[in-house]
């Protein structure tokens, strides 16, 4: 008897060792860099997080987050770290929630020691970027409603949910759907003895999600129709639009309709966009709103809409390459103001010396490889394991609905890019290799029978 408290202790410190070496697997990319990766939108987010401000395009919640793990400026390596073992963490829980036997310690690193070479995902947990908690979102909600958690670890899975949401504007409309899908199949998801609580915890999670709009309320009033703008120019549909109303309408932007530039980040940063030729995103909001209530309320830029909602949507799903945004920044000001320590490193980075993307086309092909085998081994896990493994099925469920909406929302309502498509397709491979683990993991309990 006394030995079984020994016995447990040394289990769960084995835990803690399998997520921290978990963490460090992901963590490679900022070693190998140097210096955790960048992009030019984390000028706002320190600016953001060290003012604090909330900027007018978005919410503060991610600045924050950098100003508590770099412990008020002394690194980012610590935020890019804290990033990677709350990565590892879940994962972990993920894969002892999902494939039975005692074994799960071993898959959950081997799955990230696979993952982290031959997907995206050591790169966005090793990425300065809000991106990163989108999937963190998922899989916080995955296991909430997996239902095998203790009451405060599902009480610590929420506020972790709820975090995440707020980070990102898309967040709040992705998972809006993700949840009011998984409502809509939660009798074939659920067994009944679960569907009662199951229903609760997404009806509070809907709750949370709606509820960060408030907390990002500011950012989304005083940005959407530029980002709106941005996402019909890009998709062709707002010069055809200005060319049939201009003559009545007199907008401002009419003047420049016949030089746009279909590409929403010139439109949306550079100096020279229409838009800082008017007057700015906040002397532009009534006439653009006015723009992209008519491409609605027309029949005819509706069904463009409709149309280019599902071509963008595709080229989003073949998109899903790391390194885009990730060239030599400009942060160099900003790191000396509010991690002034991390200037030595931050010079010397490969990524500062544009010596990082010439790397990556190799890891592109194998990540694109990696993608399409998974699909098919995926396939066929579900045809197998369907019926023994309800929490597999479940998992699959969320992660590629997840996936689906991310990729619609963010091409369909922002831009084709390749960070959009990066921080959610490893899921994929992940469930695919969650299905393998538990095809072995049956085999060997047979086995032992």
């Amino acid at each position: 008897m006394k030995d079984k408290p020994i016995l447990m202790r040394l289990k769960k410190a084995a835990n803690y060792i399998y997520v921290l070496l978990g963490a460090l697997v992901l963590f490679m990319p900022a070693l190998l860099n140097g210096y955790p990766i960048l992009n030019n939108d984390d000028a706002t987010y320190l600016w953001a997080g060290f003012t604090p401000t909330t900027p007018i395009d978005r919410p503060i919640a991610y600045g924050i987050f950098l100003r508590i793990f770099s412990f008020n400026g002394v690194t980012l390596f610590t935020c890019a770290f804290a990033q990677c073992w709350l990565m590892s963490w879940l994962l972990h829980r993920v894969f002892k929630r999902v494939v039975t036997g005692d074994k799960y310690n071993l898959y959950a690193l081997a799955a990230t020691i696979i993952l982290a070479g031959s997907s995206s995902l050591s790169w966005i947990s090793s990425e300065i970027l809000p991106d990163f908690l989108t999937p963190v979102a998922l899989l916080a909600l995955a296991l909430i409603l997996l239902q095998q958690e203790t009451r405060s670890t599902t009480a610590l899975l929420f506020f972790i949910y709820a975090a995440c949401i707020s980070t990102h504007m898309s967040h709040v409309s992705i998972y809006t759907l993700v949840l009011l899908i998984t409502l809509l199949f939660r009798k074939k998801l659920f067994a009944q003895e679960q569907l009662r609580i199951a229903t609760q915890r997404i009806g509070l999670a809907l709750f949370l999600t709606l509820g960060c709009i408030f907390t990002m309320g500011y950012a989304i009033a005083n940005s959407k129709h530029v980002f709106g703008m941005g996402a019909i120019l890009e998709q062709g549909i707002l010069k055809p639009y200005l060319d049939e109303t201009c003559p009545t309408e007199h907008y401002r932007i009419c003047d420049y309709k016949d030089n746009l530039i279909e590409n929403a980040n010139y439109f949306l940063w550079v100096p020279e966009s229409p838009i800082f030729k008017t007057g700015g995103w906040e002397a532009n909001k009534d006439e653009y709103n006015k723009i992209l209530k008519g491409t609605y309320t027309s029949p005819k830029y509706l069904a463009m809409r409709i149309k280019m909602s599902f071509v963008v949507t595709w080229r989003q799903l073949l998109d899903f390459r790391i390194g885009d945004g990730n060239y030599p920044v400009d942060l160099l000001n900003r790191v000396r103001q509010y991690v002034p320590g991390d200037e030595r490193a931050f010079r010397a980075a490969v990524q500062h010396q544009d010596q990082l993307l010439p790397l990556l086309p190799l890891p592109n092909k194998i990540i694109i490889t990696t993608v399409i085998i998974s699909l098919v081994v995926l396939l066929a896990q579900l045809f197998l394991l369907k019926n023994s493994n309800k929490a597999f099925t479940l998992f699959v469920f969320l992660a590629v609905t997840a996936t689906a909406v991310n990729i619609w929302a963010c091409a369909t309502m922002g831009q084709v890019n390749g960070r959009y498509g990066c921080r959610v397709m490893w899921l994929i491979p992940l469930c695919a290799l969650i299905g393998l683990a538990q095809q072995f993991s049956a085999r060997k309990e047979a086995v032992a029978q």
